[in-house]
């Protein structure tokens, strides 16, 4: 019986040849069975030297990579099931390898922990169905899936064409995707594909909003997979969360399309002129139409037309525009859409750095005269309703307040009639609009216990100036 020999810290001890050494009772042997002379095998005293070697010369040890991946090997410590002898290399951990995770071991579950994780530091930032907000999360679905090494989501359609789920969401049915999970998750023994199923479904639900969970609930049929009693596949989540959230009309696309053409001009004028907004904008379209499923060809010249018209301070950006186009007509430069955004982008800074870059003012002059003529118009009116008024508006918010007791009725018995300060008053029930009041008035011919039965002319009538 024998063990691999290590040192105090723990690592693996190599002899003067680069081999792993293993130790057989107080001795230290290599692995091809020669003796190396130790010190009575006490772990932790120099270990000398081979055969062939000085006496009592050091060994130098390997690097500390080669010592851990050896130190992981021995231990049962590998994250992957299957374990290879040499040492793989990858940009992040668990895309060293294709093989099966195993979950048992430390390293596995924080493989998993890390790829399940919410994919937004914020759970305010969580994704709602919203679609203003779908291209950002798919964005941040694929970021993951580089780090941890997702390889799920190329997927055939209806005619066997391979489409990225991401990318060209269009060309792919719920079904297709369904029938791709189902063929993964059924495979036998399990593969990192199907786990990756898993992870990616994981991750989703942590990372959307409760409104939205309760929303996808109610589309379990679509992604849980009955042949594997309902096991949940990611990649049908996700498809099923694009369907909510955006709408696969070939209206939508159209609509898309015409803004990439004819409505571009619109776009440069909303955005006041900014070029780099301006390429944000027909950049974030045209990723739009791509996941509707269809090609939006190019459209340079719809930008060399805006990007042209779009200054006018010694016109320095639609001159270069200009070359440009000219250069690529006399064949000396290959000019497609992203070069173009690109080398306007960056002439605009620099104009825009040197104080050399103005919109134009696209106001029309008609539409102006318009609104000024509109303008006089008003004014003259409220001049006219002022004069013609006579000053009664200003008058009425002066008025002085009536004092409280020519409101008081008089009481059942007491004399309808009083003077007060030289002035007889009468006391009036009050008719339509009037209320009941003290006036000056005389009226005649009128029961005191009722109120006015009369037109407004009977009433004129009926009304008399007191002497």
């Amino acid at each position: 019986m024998f063990t691999y020999a290590l040192s105090n810290d723990g690592l693996p001890i190599y002899d003067a040849r680069g081999h792993n050494l293993i130790t057989i009772g107080g001795d230290i042997y290599d692995i091809g069975g020669h003796r190396i002379w130790h010190v009575d095998g006490v772990r932790g005293e120099p270990l000398l030297g081979g055969e062939h070697d000085p006496p009592r010369a050091a060994i130098v040890q390997p690097p500390l990579l080669t010592r851990i991946q050896f130190l992981m090997f021995i231990s049962g410590a590998q994250p992957f099931a299957a374990v290879g002898g040499a040492i793989r290399l990858a940009m992040t951990p668990a895309r060293a390898s294709r093989d099966p995770i195993d979950y048992t071991t430390k390293t596995g579950s924080s493989l998993y922990d890390r790829a399940t994780k919410s994919l937004f530091t914020d759970s305010k930032d969580a994704f709602d169905l919203k679609s203003g907000g779908l291209m950002n999360f798919l964005d941040a679905i694929n970021r993951r899936g580089r780090e941890c090494g997702w390889e799920i989501f190329t997927i055939n359609n209806t005619v066997g064409d391979a489409k990225n789920l991401l990318t060209e969401c269009g060309d792919l049915t719920i079904q297709n995707v369904v029938d791709h999970a189902t063929a993964v998750l059924q495979a036998a023994p399990i593969t990192r594909s199907a786990q990756e199923e898993g992870q990616l479904f994981a991750c989703i639900n942590n990372s959307m909003t409760q409104g939205a969970i309760d929303v996808l609930n109610l589309r379990q049929d679509k992604f849980l997979i009955p042949a594997l009693i309902d096991e949940c596949s990611g990649t049908c989540f996700l498809r099923v969360i694009i369907a909510e959230a955006q709408v696969d009309t070939r209206a939508t696309t159209n609509l898309l399309l015409g803004q990439l053409t004819s409505g571009l001009p619109d776009i440069m004028a909303k955005e006041g002129g900014n070029v780099k907004s301006f390429n944000l904008k027909v950049l974030s379209i045209v990723r739009r139409v791509k996941r509707c499923g269809t090609n939006p060809g190019s459209v340079l010249p719809q930008l060399l037309c805006v990007c042209m018209s779009v200054d006018d301070k010694e016109g320095k950006f639609a001159r270069y525009i200009e070359n440009l186009n000219n250069d690529c007509i006399d064949g000396t430069i290959n000019l497609s859409d992203s070069v173009l955004m690109t080398k306007a982008e960056a002439k605009y800074k620099e104009l825009c750095e040197d104080n050399a870059f103005e919109v134009v003012n696209k106001k029309d002059d008609t539409i102006m005269a318009l609104q000024t003529q509109v303008e006089a118009l008003s004014t003259e009116l409220m001049t006219k309703k002022k004069s013609s008024d006579g000053g009664r508006s200003s008058e009425k918010g002066t008025a002085k307040k009536v004092p409280d007791w020519m409101n008081k009725a008089p009481k059942s018995g007491e004399s309808k009639t009083k003077n007060k300060d030289g002035k007889t008053y009468h006391w009036y029930n009050g008719y339509g609009t009037h209320k009941p009041r003290w006036v000056i008035h005389k009226v005649e011919n009128v029961d005191p216990g009722f109120p006015f039965r009369l037109t407004p002319m009977s009433f004129a009538l009926r009304v008399t100036n007191s002497p």
